[in-house]
């Protein structure tokens, strides 16, 4: 832009491209920065089922035309958790959003809870390609993405926020498509401040 005159359309053009690189660039410092120093956890008592409407909430807000159905599955006998709420609506956001973009032609989208023993499992479950079974092992790792656009960390730092609560993040490929992230919460972690 400093180097020589530019039409207007064409300045616009090189400002929004520049605007967009930012972003990304926040974005990905954003992630590394939680990824490498992530916050502890505030842990409070905390009830599931007001949690995943949330976060289906928040999803539907952003699916635009997209032809997909957000659900809730909530089983009647599962208890509040001990946990960090902001932390986990953070991880199943993240896995929500990363389960629309895997379906660009729609489907359903399941957020379902159970339990499971002493810990509450809380799924999300999709309808899309499901994972390449090459990938199903460095999915958790940080900077490992599939995404043209992606950083690798969304799900580096949603395993970190689950190992923080001394639960355990898990993926697998369901039998017809899709694929099903697992979160395997204790009932009662850390301490109630």
């Amino acid at each position: 832009l400093r180097k020589k005159p530019v039409s207007d359309e064409r300045r616009e053009e090189f400002l929004e491209i520049i605007e967009k690189e930012c972003l990304r660039l926040n974005r990905l410092l954003s992630n590394f920065l939680e990824f490498a120093r992530p916050a502890p956890p505030q842990y409070q008592v905390t009830e599931v089922a007001p949690l995943l409407e949330s976060v289906v909430s928040l999803a539907r807000s952003g699916l635009g035309r997209q032809p997909i159905q957000l659900r809730t599955v909530i089983a009647n006998d599962v208890p509040a958790i001990t946990c960090d709420p902001g932390q986990i609506k953070q991880v199943l956001l993240n896995l929500t959003i990363n389960s629309v973009q895997a379906m660009p032609d729609g489907g359903v989208i399941a957020l379902s809870t159970r339990l499971d023993g002493a810990q509450v499992v809380i799924e999300v479950i999709d309808q899309g390609p499901g994972i390449d079974t090459e990938h199903l092992d460095k999915i958790f790792d940080p900077f490992f993405t599939t995404k043209a656009n992606g950083t690798g960390l969304g799900l580096s730092v949603a395993h970190q926020i689950v190992s923080q609560h001394g639960g355990i993040l898990s993926v697998k490929n369901n039998s017809g498509s899709g694929t099903t992230f697992s979160l395997f919460l204790p009932t009662k972690y850390g301490r109630v401040l």
